[in-house]
């Protein structure tokens, strides 16, 4: 009986840390998140985009932003979409998506700002349309931001992926309450004794 119970709790202190560690390694389901309340689920999105974007994943950021705003069209979000194209150097689409903010939202107290970074974001897109017609290769100007997320890396691209560490724990999880669960409760006998000449 002891060792049944043993052995059926040694599985679930094994499985509840995989669980656990699949269910916070993934990110926002866009399908799923339609099913709930829209605006809870934009917000959910927002979120993940937003720590996305601080993180300097702009790609997922976009994503991100982009479902958030199928679910909630607010014209902020075109903004927070514009910034993530600015920051990969589609100045093209930066531009695009901050003119529809505009468009949605002309009185907005950033406007002045907004038409600032369409003048930026149309004066870096000629210079580029520029360079590839003189033949030059184009090498598109990143921001710090943007830098620092894709300059290659000498460490392999497994070491990077999130699924990759939450494999790891969960192992050393499963290996230390395995160990933990079958080792013996008494003692041995050769611990603590002493021989006397």
């Amino acid at each position: 009986m002891a060792s049944s119970i043993r052995s059926a709790s040694s599985w679930l202190l094994i499985a509840l840390p995989l669980f656990a560690a699949a269910a916070s390694a993934a990110p926002p389901k866009p399908g799923a998140a339609s099913k709930e309340d829209p605006k809870s689920a934009a917000r959910v999105l927002f979120d993940y985009a937003q720590r996305e974007y601080d993180l300097g994943n702009f790609n997922d950021a976009l994503s991100g932003y982009s479902e958030a705003y199928r679910l909630v069209p607010e014209p902020a979000l075109l903004f927070n979409i514009g910034q993530c194209h600015r920051q990969l150097g589609q100045y093209e689409r930066a531009a695009f998506f901050y003119r529809r903010y505009l468009a949605l939202d002309p009185e907005s107290p950033d406007a002045p700002l907004v038409n600032e970074l369409i003048q930026t974001m149309d004066t870096k897109q000629a210079e580029l349309e520029n360079k590839s017609r003189q033949g030059t290769p184009l090498a598109v100007p990143l921001t710090p931001e943007a830098q620092s997320a894709e300059r290659p890396s000498s460490v392999p691209a497994f070491l990077r992926s999130k699924w990759f560490w939450a494999g790891v724990g969960v192992v050393a999880v499963g290996a230390t309450t395995t160990v933990l669960l079958t080792r013996s409760s008494e003692p041995r006998a050769n611990l603590g004794t002493v021989t006397v000449p």
